[in-house]
């Protein structure tokens, strides 16, 4: 029985605002939901999950709910980085530590 290639993502993150630049370059395969994106990169900047956050795709917040937190409509869970339909080179926002990016 043949397998049916998975596509993968190659993400460049880029912090910004900070220099010199501080950057990472990882490979996700395009079936891992948002809410294991947000994990991923949690794991590859060395962060703890202690802050609140949120990915800006195509006009759209989405990110995982927390009680006295912020609140999404879609569930991460459920958004598969291939439902997004991203393009080469195309951009998009992972806000981590939100209060922090909104002073």
């Amino acid at each position: 029985m043949a397998q049916e290639a998975r596509e993968v993502y190659q993400l460049h993150i880029l912090l910004l605002k900070i220099s010199p630049a501080i950057w990472r370059r990882v490979l996700v395969p395009s079936d891992q939901s948002l809410a294991n994106l947000h994990y991923i990169l949690q794991i590859v900047m060395g962060w703890d999950d202690t802050h609140l956050h949120r990915f800006l795709i195509h006009g759209k917040t989405h990110g995982i709910s927390r009680e006295g937190g912020l609140w999404f409509r879609s569930d991460p869970q459920q958004i598969r980085l291939s439902d997004l339909h991203l393009r080469l080179k195309e951009r998009f926002v992972y806000e981590y530590d939100v209060a922090a990016c909104k002073s």
